[in-house]
C-alpha cells in the first residue's frame, strides 16, 4: 500500500477516505480494510477521523474533491498544523466600507451610550467583595457554586458572585461572556419558601428556583435559552417590565431597539458547546463569525458583503478551529487565508 497517513488532517484531506465514510462502495471498502491490515497502529487515528467526517453535515453537497486537491493542498498549507495562541478579541468587522451619512453616526452614538451605562450600571451593582473565575479563549470550565448548583463557563467569560451563600439570603450571580447554568433547588429555612437565584446582566435579571439554562452575554445583547423548568426575565431598561420563559424559549435583549425578541428553538443547539461542538441551523455567517472570534480570540473578516447573506447547517468540532474553516471552505468555495490573530475569508475566483 503506497497510501501514508500519519495524521488526522491526512484523512479528512483524502477525498477517497470521505467518500469510504459517506458513500461507501465495495471496492472502497476493500482498500480501508486492506490499508487496516497493513497499518493497524493506525485504526485508532482512522476511527477518530471517521467520528469527525460523520459529525459533519453540509447544508450543500461538498465540491467534488478530485477537481479542486491542489487548493484544497494549498488550504492546508496556510490553515497550518498547529492552532497559533489565541490573542486579545478584536471586534467583529465585515469589509467593503460604505460611507454612512451624518445621522448614522449620531444613531451609533446613542446606541454606544446606551450600551455604556447598562454596562456600568451591571457592575455598579455588583458587590464590592466577589469570588471571581474567568476562563481564557478556547477554555471551558466547570464550577461547583457553594449551594450546589453547577455553571459551565464558557471561553472568554467572567463569573463574579459574593462570598456570603447563607441559605437565608437570596443566591446571585453576574456574567460576562456565555454559561449554562443546572440551579439546585434551596429553601429558606427562615421563610419554608424556595430561595431564588439570580442571574444579573447588564439588559436584564434572570430569575429562577430550580432549573437549567444558557445565558449569553456579548457583543451587547444578552439571550437566554431555556432547557427545563421555569425562568422570568426582568428587563431592566425596556419597556417590557418581565418575561415569564418556557422550555424552548429563546429571548434576546439589545439595547439598541429597548424590546425584547422571542422565538422557539431546540435548546440543545444552543447548548451544544458544553459537549465540545457547535450546531448550526440556517446560521447566518457572520453568526458563526462572530462566535469564532469571541472563542478563539481571533479577528475574522468576511471580505465580500454576500457572504453576509450565507447560512450554513451542520455540526463540528469546537476545538478544531482548522475542520471548522475547511468545512466553510468547502461549503461555500471559499478561499481562507490566515496572518497572525486575523483569518480573512474570500470567495474563490
Amino acid at each position: 500500500m503506497t497510501l501514508h497517513h500519519s495524521r488526522l488532517e491526512d484523512f479528512l484531506d483524502d477525498p477517497n477516505f470521505i467518500r469510504w465514510v459517506k458513500r461507501p462502495d465495495d471496492e472502497l471498502q476493500a482498500f480501508w480494510q486492506t490499508w487496516l491490515v497493513a497499518h493497524p497502529d493506525k485504526k485508532e487515528l482512522l476511527e477518530e477521523a471517521r467520528h469527525l467526517v460523520l459529525m459533519l453535515h453540509f447544508e450543500t453537497p461538498a465540491p467534488v474533491q478530485t477537481e479542486k486537491e491542489e487548493v484544497k493542498k494549498r488550504l492546508w498549507q496556510q490553515l497550518g498544523l498547529e492552532e497559533e495562541e489565541t490573542r486579545k478579541t478584536v471586534p467583529f468587522v465585515a469589509e467593503n466600507h460604505v460611507k454612512q451619512p451624518n445621522w448614522y453616526y449620531r444613531i451609533a452614538a446613542g446606541v454606544t451610550g446606551i450600551l455604556l451605562l447598562g454596562t456600568v450600571l451591571f457592575w455598579l451593582y455588583r458587590p464590592e467583595q466577589t469570588i471571581r473565575y474567568q476562563t481564557h479563549f478556547g477554555e471551558n470550565r466547570t464550577l461547583t457554586l457553594p449551594e450546589g448548583s453547577v455553571v459551565i463557563l464558557n471561553a472568554n467569560s467572567t463569573l463574579h458572585y459574593a462570598p456570603d451563600w447563607s441559605p437565608s439570603q437570596p443566591r446571585e450571580v453576574w456574567i460576562t461572556g456565555e454559561a449554562f447554568f443546572e440551579i439546585r433547588k434551596q429553601v429558606n429555612p427562615e421563610t419554608g419558601r424556595r430561595n431564588s437565584f439570580t442571574v444579573h446582566t447588564p439588559s436584564a435579571d434572570v430569575q429562577v428556583l430550580g432549573t437549567r439554562f444558557n445565558v449569553n452575554n456579548r457583543r451587547g445583547k444578552v439571550r437566554v435559552v431555556l432547557n427545563s423548568g421555569k425562568v422570568s426575565l426582568d428587563m431592566l431598561h425596556l419597556e417590557q417590565p418581565r418575561i415569564q420563559m418556557r422550555p424552548g424559549d429563546l429571548v434576546e435583549i439589545s439595547a439598541s431597539n429597548k424590546q425584547a425578541t422571542f422565538r422557539k428553538v431546540i435548546p440543545e443547539n444552543y447548548t451544544a458547546w458544553r459537549h465540545g461542538k457547535w450546531v448550526f441551523d440556517q446560521t447566518p455567517l457572520p453568526e458563526i463569525a462572530a462566535m469564532m472570534e469571541d472563542y478563539y480570540g481571533k479577528r475574522v473578516v468576511l471580505a465580500h458583503k454576500t457572504l453576509a447573506h450565507k447560512k450554513f447547517t451542520g455540526a463540528v468540532p469546537i476545538g478544531r478551529l482548522d475542520v471548522l474553516l475547511q468545512v466553510l471552505a468547502e461549503s461555500f468555495d471559499l478561499d481562507i487565508t490566515q496572518a497572525a490573530d486575523q483569518i480573512r475569508l474570500e470567495p474563490r475566483s
